[in-house]
């Protein structure tokens, strides 16, 4: 039953359902949501599928994740159901109105068991903080609390990151002035991941580069590396990528170097069997 809770959410919660009524009882539906903080939509060994989903959000039926975490309260188990709610706190923040069972799911925790804090670290445990930076586990610093003790006894806890956390790590971006007429915008992708290249595959996210403070018509080009073919379990076709360190050039029609710019960068990092969503990278290249 364990499998069901880490792998599949599916509707209504379908992978806790499975994870209580399997063998390990309870206490297997939690494994997923103690470690990681929320469920994923489809089994972790499905390797047909684009993306794999972690989502919140309701559509005609209540989302997976809420209804998950009523099952953990219902079940006894506020814990994992807390790192569920942590996990989705930043989406519920911004978009409440489409969230309606995380925020009944919410209600109901706090009722029972006081505020949340949308920061796991501010609490004793693993989590990231507003920047998306890692925050180091209370236990490692000597400021271990109970619930640190109980979490270390069947495990090291660990970080808590959303999907999109994970996105912004996989990729870094750095600009610099080449000429007064050429910026080099040097993208840096993460070992065991790729990124779609511009000339994406049908269906998929390419990556694009998007100027501010500079009139369209200043822009001469943007060059972009054509990427190169690979084939992966989740796709029939070659998809064309790009992997490792990757330039993007950019030409001006007229020196430009002497003036701040903001560059916004789209990305979908995906490794071997899945992608991540899609997001945007934005950097503030200062006058040369």
């Amino acid at each position: 039953g364990a499998e069901g809770a880490e792998g599949a959410e599916g509707a209504g919660g379908a992978g806790v359902a499975r994870g209580a009524s399997g063998p390990g009882g309870p206490g297997a539906a939690t494994a997923a949501a103690a470690t990681a903080g929320g469920f994923y939509f489809t089994d972790r060994y499905a390797s047909d599928l684009i993306v794999r989903q972690k989502t919140a959000s309701d559509s005609p039926l209540p989302s997976g994740n809420a209804v998950a975490a009523i099952a953990l309260l219902e079940l006894g188990q506020p814990e994992p159901a807390r790192r569920v709610l942590q996990a989705f706190a930043s989406q519920l923040d911004r978009g409440a109105e489409g969230m309606s069972s995380m925020v009944e799911a919410a209600l109901l925790y706090v009722r029972a068991h006081g505020p949340v804090d949308p920061t796991p670290a501010a609490a004793g445990h693993g989590g990231f903080a507003g920047t998306g930076a890692p925050v180091a586990d209370a236990s490692a610093a000597g400021g271990a609390s109970a619930n640190d003790s109980d979490a270390s006894a069947a495990g090291a806890t660990r970080d808590v990151a959303s999907p999109d956390q994970v996105a912004a790590g996989v990729v870094a971006v750095r600009a610099a002035w080449a000429a007064p007429q050429q910026l080099n915008v040097h993208v840096d992708v993460l070992d065991a991941f790729h990124i779609n290249a511009h000339q994406a595959s049908h269906g998929l996210v390419p990556t694009a580069l998007r100027l501010t403070g500079v009139e369209p018509a200043d822009i001469a080009g943007i060059d972009y590396p054509p990427g190169e073919e690979r084939r992966f379990a989740f796709a029939e076709e070659p998809i064309r990528i790009y992997h490792g360190a990757i330039t993007i050039a950019v030409r001006f029609a007229r020196a430009t170097s002497d003036r701040p710019l903001s560059l916004r960068l789209t990305y979908q990092a995906c490794d071997e069997n899945a992608c991540l969503p899609p997001i945007t990278k934005q950097v503030e290249v200062p006058p040369a």
